[in-house]
């Protein structure tokens, strides 16, 4: 569920469109909703929000901080009305993950069944379809507002400074890193490359690949680091539900694997954010010009 941005004369009305019809596109999944494809549905539609967001952003100095702060909110409400089962998922699939390297079958089910009582839990509370018929609500008070959004005066100026912006704050973010990668500055980093990754795809949907690759790769990574931290605090916070032993086994895996991790990003971070945040927005406004021109 892409968005895609093409050059216009009247951005600011290709703007309109372009948020419309993603609007439209969620509404539609949300109609075909059923309890069979809950998850699936569930997924998209917090993934598209995401998307919107991150268009969001760019569009700050074209809508202004109150029609911003709004929509921002909305769509943030929304996907997180979702969120419940979904997390539970993430904690279930990243235990998984870390069993596969405990070769002891009974330590195993020790570690996995609480966590999966916990999912199984969280899905018995989550099956119905009201929450997904709330989130049709909010998505066309959202698009009736959007419709409203005063974009004349936004142009490829606003759009490169909005860009500019964003690939800066995750570059200085990147450099913050280096000196103290500490989980929370991971997780807030991590939002930051999702975002721009969002951002990045909006204006090349099917060109510019390495950077793309990239900054998925990298969102991915700082993904499952984000994971383990969650699964760690919930393990934290449910001690007596496991054994001690168990739990060192575990604290083991986990701390390889996010070694493993942290190196996967320490490798690929200074490729994705090597540019000056000046020279490189003008380049991909640029290219992105021209692209949408040649296709034209």
């Amino acid at each position: 569920m892409a968005i895609a941005l093409h050059t216009s004369q009247r951005l600011g009305r290709e703007v309109h469109q372009v948020v419309d019809n993603h609007l439209k596109s969620i509404n539609k999944i949300l109609m075909q909703a059923n309890a069979a494809q809950r998850d699936e549905v569930v997924h998209d539609t917090r993934t598209g929000m995401k998307r919107m967001r991150a268009f969001l952003r760019l569009l700050r100095a074209g809508i202004g901080k109150s029609a911003y702060r709004l929509a921002d909110e909305q769509s943030k409400a929304l996907a997180g009305n979702l969120s419940d089962n979904r997390d539970a998922r993430v904690l279930l699939d990243t235990m998984e993950q870390l069993l596969q390297e405990i070769y002891d079958h009974e330590c195993c089910e020790r570690l996995r069944g609480p966590v999966f009582e916990h999912y199984h839990a969280a899905s018995l509370d989550d099956t119905g379809l009201e929450p997904l018929e709330h989130a049709r609500t909010c998505l066309r008070r959202l698009q009736k507002e959007a419709r409203h959004w005063h974009l004349k005066t936004y142009d490829q100026k606003a759009l490169r400074a909005a860009i500019a912006g964003e690939y800066d704050a995750g570059r200085q973010h990147w450099q913050q890193i280096q000196q103290q990668p500490e989980a929370e500055q991971l997780h807030r980093w991590r939002k930051q490359v999702k975002r721009f990754y969002y951002q990045f795809s909006l204006l090349f949907p099917t060109h510019q690949h390495k950077q793309r690759a990239r900054l998925k790769m990298l969102g991915e990574y700082l993904g499952q680091l984000h994971d383990l931290a969650i699964l760690q605090d919930y393990l934290n916070s449910h001690r007596r539900a496991f054994w001690t032993d168990d739990l060192v086994r575990l604290k083991h895996v986990s701390a390889g694997r996010e070694q493993v991790l942290l190196e996967q990003v320490l490798q690929l971070a200074p490729k994705a954010y090597r540019q000056p945040c000046g020279s490189y927005s003008r380049k991909l406004i640029r290219r992105w010009r021209d692209l949408d021109q040649a296709n034209s």
